[in-house]
């Protein structure tokens, strides 16, 4: 065999080579970009939930929420309403990051911390109500709800109301002499 035969052996070999080398990088572009659109997907449908559920809170959110706090008894139908919109929000935001970091482009610290904000939120009395209802209804994804269980279960089950009892009692000690007579 000759030197030219040996050299286009082995340019040959080289060409196929790089030939299965371009096809395994197509392959795992198209796992990439297939990841990306469906993150995407599902970030604009719980964008689109979130900006409904946020149209229904209204302008008296915070009403309901403090009495969701401290009154739940008392809360009417709308302010119910509203908390779970609230709730509603706060959980698609935490299920986005979950996609992202199942899908490897959220840092566990990302997830991490959506987890930390979404169960502060349900660890109160009626936070906990919603989430109950929402994972038996099987809008969240396995994964999803035994993360968000994990964490929901180290916390203190009126950690959030304790909190807000705490600040509203702080404020209502203020004596405002110590302001100059001035109104906050």
């Amino acid at each position: 065999m000759s030197r030219l035969e040996r050299a286009q052996q082995w340019l040959s070999l080289v060409a196929n080579l790089g030939v299965i080398l371009g096809f395994i990088l197509i392959a795992v572009q198209l796992n990439v970009n297939t990841t990306a659109i469906r993150l995407q997907n599902t970030m604009h449908l719980n964008r689109d939930a979130s900006t409904a559920e946020i149209a229904l809170m209204g302008e008296t959110m915070h009403e309901a929420f403090a009495a969701a706090m401290s009154s739940p008894a008392e809360m009417t139908e709308a302010q119910i309403a509203q908390v779970w919109s609230y709730l509603t929000v706060i959980l698609n935001s935490a299920m986005n990051t979950w996609v992202a970091y199942e899908s490897g482009i959220a840092t566990a610290e990302d997830w991490e911390y959506a987890t930390t904000v979404a169960s502060t939120y349900l660890a109160f009395e009626v936070g906990e109500i919603f989430w109950n209802v929402g994972k038996e209804e099987d809008y969240y994804p396995p994964g999803f709800i035994a993360a968000i269980e994990a964490r929901v279960s180290t916390m203190d089950r009126n950690l959030i109301a304790n909190q807000f009892e705490s600040i509203v009692e702080q404020v209502r000690q203020i004596d405002r002499r110590e302001l100059g007579g001035q109104s906050p």
